[in-house]
């Protein structure tokens, strides 16, 4: 009887001992070509002389993007406060590497060799409790003297916490970095090959006591998979590889260099509380999301102007033509009817019309008919304007004779009264 109950109670001990270890998978092995391969629909690898690749993710609203702040929420685990994004690429730029804000690029991610349930550096300031990602080559240990930039921080009241809406609370204002408070609750990864260490952040005694809420310990659930990553009955999945080391070897696949990238317009951390950066797109939707933005901007400012695509391009055509027009017509004219060209060029001589070039030139042909007729409306309304015209010089030299007998005649018929009498 003594032997069965110890039978029975070591293979009690054993199924638990086998349930306790199921969710605690070997590691699996990655290299940094699967950052540079995973991350790549989801942003930009950029190369920098001082760090080598970094990463930018793509958003909507760039500016309005912070690590560990955007898209994702804390859980309390084994390892402490534990991050989880929301974003399918989290569980590398929230869990390995760095984190730097470059004036002109905004935020990238550096990537690292090292796990961490997020590395960040906690604080208080007051009633409010905040944390900051750590900068390159930035590691925790016991003296730690490291302060984060003023815009790099977080900061929400200590009651809301593990509030749902804690975006909401946020602190609208940057807190200068003499008045925080670190909060130096370190966490030593035994198990770890170069014994890393993170700061598991705000006591569990302390947030129970300001928020009045008990706080679960999540049990972590390792995954082989990146894109299964989640939390569920008390139990969050994590995809927690580890890194081989030499990754001098390895490159993205495209890439870009920091110089011709940055542009002229500097990037400014906005409100802490406008922390959402809108989408994250892969590659090719980000494409066409900005081609249909385009399209969209182009239809507002048609229907602004009130004019449609096609009477746009039919009025540029009519503006181009009509500079070319009159002279396009004076070839026509003169092909079409040779004649008539020569008696415009016999007119205008006898009329001492000088030709000129260019558009004058033109005027002139076009016109050469129209200065006929009101030559001609000119001649016979001598009287009317009281001035005489000199558009038919035959005309004008038969009146002139014909004055000039008239006068020679009264001026006999005057001298022979004068001798009669």
């Amino acid at each position: 009887m003594k032997k069965i109950f110890l039978i029975l109670v070591f293979a009690m001990v054993t199924i638990i001992s086998v349930d306790a270890h199921s969710n605690r998978r070997p590691h699996s092995s990655i290299t940094f070509q699967s950052f540079y391969d995973e991350l790549s629909p989801y942003g930009d690898w950029i190369y920098m002389p001082d760090y080598g690749y970094v990463w930018r993710p793509f958003f909507d609203r760039p500016d309005s993007f912070r690590p560990y702040s955007s898209g994702g929420d804390w859980v309390y685990t084994e390892y402490g406060w534990t991050w989880v994004s929301d974003y399918s690429w989290g569980w590398a730029p929230f869990h390995y590497g760095r984190w730097q804000f470059d004036d002109y690029l905004g935020w990238m991610w550096l990537p690292g060799y090292d796990w961490a349930p997020a590395w960040v550096t906690w604080g208080s300031y007051g009633n409010y409790w905040g944390w900051a990602p750590l900068g390159p080559s930035i590691n925790v240990s016991m003296n730690f003297d490291w302060n984060a930039p003023d815009i790099w921080w977080t900061f929400i009241p200590n009651r809301h916490f593990r509030s749902h809406h804690w975006r909401s609370h946020i602190y609208d204002r940057h807190v200068h970095v003499t008045n925080i408070t670190y909060i130096n609750n370190i966490y030593i990864n035994d198990n770890d090959r170069d014994h890393q260490s993170w700061f598991r952040g705000p006591r569990v005694n302390d947030v129970e006591r300001h928020t009045r809420t008990k706080v679960r310990q999540m049990e972590v659930v390792r995954s082989d998979r990146s894109d299964d990553v989640r939390v569920s009955n008390d139990r969050v999945t994590i995809y927690q590889p580890r890194v081989e080391r030499g990754g001098d070897n390895y490159r993205p696949s495209q890439s870009r260099n920091a110089e011709n990238v940055r542009g002229n317009s500097r990037v400014e951390q906005k409100n802490p509380r406008s922390n959402d950066p809108g989408l994250n797109r892969r590659s090719e939707d980000r494409n066409t999301g900005r081609q249909e933005e385009i399209r969209r901007e182009n239809t507002e400012r048609r229907g602004q102007q009130g004019v449609q695509p096609s009477e746009r391009n039919k009025e540029k055509q009519g503006a181009v033509r009509g500079t070319e027009t009159p002279r396009n017509e004076r070839k026509k004219e003169n092909n079409v009817n040779p004649g008539k060209r020569t008696e415009n060029q016999n007119s205008s001589a006898n009329n001492n019309v000088r030709p000129s070039h260019g558009k004058q030139e033109s005027r002139n042909s076009q016109g050469v008919g129209q200065q006929k007729n009101e030559q001609k409306q000119n001649v016979g309304s001598g009287s009317r304007t009281g001035q005489k015209t000199e558009a038919n010089p035959s005309k004008n030299r038969t009146e002139k004779k014909s004055e000039s007998k008239s006068n020679e005649n009264s001026s006999r018929k005057s001298n022979g009264d004068r001798t009669r009498r």
